[in-house]
């Protein structure tokens, strides 16, 4: 049987190569791929000779990535060229009358159809193979090339293509015409693109739909990450349609009936989406992560804390059909949006998805300019219906009440996790690009499943900065904001406030005192004084003009703090006292927050703030974390919209470099309390937390609240999911050299398939 297929394959692959389609498809298809090799390499040391310029994960920029790799490139060209390679394989037997010798003769269907499949996977390898000579040609190029995760792409091409090739030599099977078996098969390739939308709102069809659809099979590939859903995907849909071109050619050489061939099509489509829906449950699912960063796996610490969830685990999206970002969890969005948790899906398959949907007032309601006359039951209903969604999936206000309070979550798509235990917790979506929760954000609400988190605690009673206030001043967006991806609240601390005319809970980790405007009273400094002698960790937030009311409080810890307001001369565009504070070594060790600020944003941005400085006094020792440069403290001038400030020592101005953040530590016990100081309230503020002052800098204040946070809970939060740095950061190979390589790749190695091809076919017309 074996030796039958390969004389058969062989045959095939003779007339492949002696016709000049197959050749020009080799040939065009290097070409291009040289082109968008070729020109990646050229980009990529374009930016590398740029002065200042930097690259990093080369491999992928050339290979993977979504808009510049050239691998996904190749998906697209692999729908065009394999129905022009296959329509001829059977078809051309009916044209030529070979098929009724084939009949006669003592070959099976299968054998004929195994034969050229198998012809069809040898040219393939040849045309894919054509990548090695580039994967060869990048190892040489890229410093420390991850060659694995490249290697896992061209599998994932190469198992597409085979797909491909079953479809399309299915379709020759059923026409003598090759044309229309080429477009034939184009049919059935876009049937199984759309397929994956049909039925998305019914919950088992949708099953068998999202797992027949081929849009993105190989993408996971071409990441680096084999998983066996895709893997088994391939091969199912490529048995699948081998059986069903077999059974065909056996219906036309043994005259079946009907009923006996449609019955054997109605078993094969069973059998396929029987196994596809076993193969697809995540209990059954197998990942190999071939990246050398693991970068398609959870980090370790998200694994940890993920295993230590025990027992049943449920994840339920509440959306509300008349608040924002319903979409992102609709019922024809329910296998886009577990695409979200797949990470999480593998190390813990048993976790359930579950899906509520209701409707009731929305501070953001798509419907009121739709249906403007009609009440909010009224425009939900009317919305469902020409939304095409069932009614009954749908519940009242008073209904959801019933199933879950969420009060102060229904304007927007809210998530919960729940432990089996009835411990609960909820994950939101935000106001950003992104919209759904990161590893971070989903991690964070895991760990607070499994223990008990950072508690901060905001000092109130003296006007200070509020967490609720969204006002330019208020504290609001950094601490309690739902919808803002880094608050506090969002990355897993508990937030609350509290007064200090009794004494400080146990459980504030975190002690919060931002600018106070009238002076605290004897009790309350004797119980904020006890907190810090017990060991609590605490952020001091002072401004000009307010620091009086805190001056017996960073006395005694050893603060003081520079008369006036820090300014700069910095033209007449930028207000003098908004400084530019710089991350200082000492800080870098205390957060690694502080560490990525300073590579990617670099600077604080600040205004109207004082400077400080570490006396000492006490048990306490003292570092700064941010400094302005080159700046004086300014007594004179307080107006800095009119006025022209110069500098003038003789009224006591100091021309230096001023800490504008301390930060305070002292050993007690087993651990290491903390205070920072910072001499500007207004840098965490709703408006100063983004501003930029005019200056053509982007602001690192939110990544500085973070790193502040993270070091004031000992490293607890945010969740630190970092992965390794890359380390193919280097192309050997200027910009001269990629451009010689960029015309060689494109035209070169093309040109040469082309000379061996008129080679073998003028050695065959010499023949």
């Amino acid at each position: 049987m074996m030796r039958t297929i390969y004389h058969i394959a062989k045959a095939e692959l003779q007339v492949l190569f002696y016709s000049p389609i197959a050749w020009l498809m080799l040939i065009l298809f290097t070409f291009q791929v040289g082109l968008d090799f070729g020109g990646n390499v050229l980009n990529i040391a374009d930016s590398q000779d740029f002065p200042g310029g930097r690259v990093s994960n080369i491999t992928a920029m050339i290979f993977s990535a979504p808009r510049e790799g050239f691998f996904p490139y190749i998906l697209g060209y692999l729908y065009l060229y394999i129905p022009l390679l296959t329509m001829g394989l059977i078809s051309r037997e009916y044209t030529s009358g070979s098929i009724k010798m084939l009949y006669s003769s003592p070959v099976s269907n299968g054998q004929i159809v195994l034969g050229k499949f198998l012809a069809m996977m040898i040219f393939l390898l040849v045309l894919l193979g054509v990548l090695f000579l580039f994967v060869l040609i990048s190892f040489f190029l890229i410093e420390n090339m991850d060659v694995w995760a490249v290697l896992t792409g061209i599998l994932g091409l190469y198992l597409v293509a085979c797909t491909y090739a079953a479809i399309g030599l299915f379709m020759s099977a059923l026409t003598s015409y090759q044309i229309v078996a080429a477009l034939g098969t184009l049919t059935v390739l876009g049937l199984l693109q759309w397929i994956g939308g049909v039925g998305q709102d019914i919950p088992f069809v949708r099953e068998i739909t999202y797992w027949a659809c081929i849009s993105g099979r190989a993408s996971e590939f071409i990441r680096g990450l084999i998983c066996s859903e895709d893997v088994l995907y391939f091969i199912f849909v490529t048995a699948f349609f081998l059986f069903i071109a077999t059974i065909y050619l056996k219906s036309q050489r043994q005259n079946m009936a009907r009923w006996t061939v449609w019955g054997n099509y109605g078993g094969a489509v069973l059998l396929l989406l029987a196994l596809g829906f076993v193969s697809s449950r995540p209990v059954f699912m197998c990942y190999y992560d071939a990246t050398r960063l693991k970068v398609n796996t959870l980090t370790e610490e998200s694994q940890k804390i993920l295993a230590a969830v025990e027992g049943d685990l449920t994840l339920t999206a509440y959306a509300n059909i008349l608040g924002e970002n319903f979409w992102l969890a609709s019922p024809f969005s329910v296998k886009d949006d577990e695409e979200v948790f797949k990470r999480y899906l593998r190390f813990k398959p048993e976790m359930k998805m579950e899906y509520v949907y209701y409707y009731d007032h929305s501070a953001v309601d798509p419907t009121v300019e739709l249906y403007p006359d009609l009440e909010m039951k009224e425009r939900a209903m009317r919305f469902i219906k020409d939304c095409d969604m069932k009614l009954n999936l749908f519940h009242s206000p008073e209904q959801m009440k019933s199933i879950r309070d969420l009060t102060g979550e229904t304007d927007r798509l809210v998530r919960e996790f729940r432990q089996e235990n009835g411990r609960s917790t909820f994950l939101r979506v935000f106001d950003d690009f992104v919209g759904n929760p990161m590893e971070p954000e989903i991690t964070a609400a895991l760990k607070r499943l499994v223990s008990e988190m950072p508690v901060v605690g905001f000092v109130t009673g003296h006007r200070e900065r509020d967490v609720y206030d969204r006002s330019d001043k208020g504290y609001n967006m950094f601490t309690t904001r739902k919808d803002q991806r880094y608050a506090l609240i969002n990355q897993g601390f508990d937030v609350m406030t509290l007064s200090l005319t009794e004494e400080v809970p146990a459980t504030i980790r975190i002690l919060v005192l931002a600018e106070p405007k009238e002076a605290l009273s004897v009790v309350e400094m004797e119980h904020l004084k006890d907190y810090i002698n017990r060991g609590g960790n605490v952020l001091l937030g002072v401004k000009p003009g307010t620091v009086s009311l805190m001056d017996e409080l960073l006395t005694w810890l050893g603060v003081e703090v520079t008369p006036g307001v820090l300014v700069a001369d910095r033209g007449e565009d930028i207000a003098p006292d908004v400084m530019i504070g710089k991350i200082t070594d000492e800080s870098l060790p205390c957060s690694y927050i502080f560490e990525s600020m300073r590579q990617a944003w670099g600077y604080m941005l600040l205004e109207d703030c004082c400077g400080l400085r570490f006396v000492g006094n006490g048990d306490f020792s003292g570092m700064p974390f941010i400094v302005c440069d080159s700046v004086w403290n300014e007594l004179k001038t307080t107006d800095y919209v009119d006025d022209k400030v110069l500098y003038n020592p003789a009224e006591g101005e100091h021309l230096d470099n001023y800490p504008v953040m301390l930060g305070l530590t002292r050993e007690m016990e087993n651990r290491q309390q903390k205070i920072l100081v910072l001499g500007d309230a207004d840098a965490l503020s709703n408006s100063g937390i983004l501003a930029q002052h005019g200056l053509p800098l982007e602001s690192g204040n939110y990544q500085l609240m973070m790193g502040m946070f993270h070091w004031l809970s000992d490293h607890e939060l945010p969740v630190d999911v970092r992965r390794p740095a890359p380390v193919d950061n280097k192309l050997f190979l200027g910009t001269s050299g990629a451009l010689i390589l960029d015309k060689s790749v494109t035209w070169a190695i093309p040109g040469l398939l082309l000379l061996v091809y008129l080679i073998i076919w003028i050695r065959r017309r010499g023949r």
